[in-house]
């Protein structure tokens, strides 16, 4: 990963000689001076330390991951949104700074981030907790500098918690009065919510009617499908 203009240099009449030495990959690169009498018999070894920093972050070659990319909608799922910042040889940056831009209903977006400059898995990289109660897919971006990161906008899914009976409902139709002469009916429609008023569209929810005298049920339950309804 470190290049040389050339293996040795030869001193001029000034009595020096000079080498360059280039990198594209960050990093700290010991190198050895050596002066050479009669092939082996070296004197004098010095060695020095070269640090390459990395560049300035890239937007193109550094990337945002959604982990998980599915939520829960309750306001304590969370998904970690995660920025990689590179430069333009890929090295890894630290101190860059990534914003996230406002996604309504979702916190954690609104924010900014600073990539990690401690050595270890974590470093040139920076997270935001993402948490939402509204249930929907959302579109999330990470930029450096006003542009998009690779892979940003990426989809955070929000899902309904549970049913909860509390916030569900059920509509009956038409207002009525109707005959009663065993042929007009009420139709009435449950719909499954969750704690936050999100739609459960999980299919499964029971919506059980308790018999009544001279009223007759087409059912005495029933479940929801997909559309979080059964009638």
């Amino acid at each position: 990963n470190l290049t040389a203009s050339a293996p040795s240099c030869t001193t001029d009449g000034t009595g020096t000689c000079t080498l360059t030495f280039t990198s594209t990959v960050s990093g700290s690169y010991v190198i050895t001076a050596t002066l050479g009498v009669g092939g082996p018999g070296l004197t004098n070894p010095v060695n020095h330390t070269l640090v390459f920093a990395a560049g300035p972050p890239n937007a193109g070659n550094s990337s945002l991951v959604l982990s998980p990319s599915t939520i829960v909608g309750d306001g304590v799922s969370a998904s970690s949104a995660t920025v990689t910042a590179r430069d333009a040889n890929l090295n890894l940056v630290p101190g860059a700074v990534v914003s996230f831009p406002v996604v309504p209903n979702v916190s954690g977006t609104g924010g900014t981030c600073t990539t990690s400059a401690v050595a270890g898995p974590g470093f040139g990289t920076c997270s935001v907790s993402l948490t939402s109660t509204v249930s929907g897919s959302y579109a999330i971006h990470a930029t450096i500098g006003g542009t998009d990161v690779g892979g940003s906008p990426a989809t955070l899914t929000v899902t309904a918690g549970a049913p909860n009976a509390g916030t569900s409902t059920w509509t009956v139709a038409p207002a009525g009065p109707i005959t009663a002469d065993g042929v007009a009916a009420y139709t009435v429609t449950f719909t499954a919510k969750d704690a936050n008023g999100n739609t459960v569209t999980t299919p499964g929810t029971v919506f059980a009617v308790p018999a009544v005298v001279n009223l007759t049920a087409s059912a005495p339950s029933c479940t929801t499908d997909g559309t979080g309804t059964c009638t």
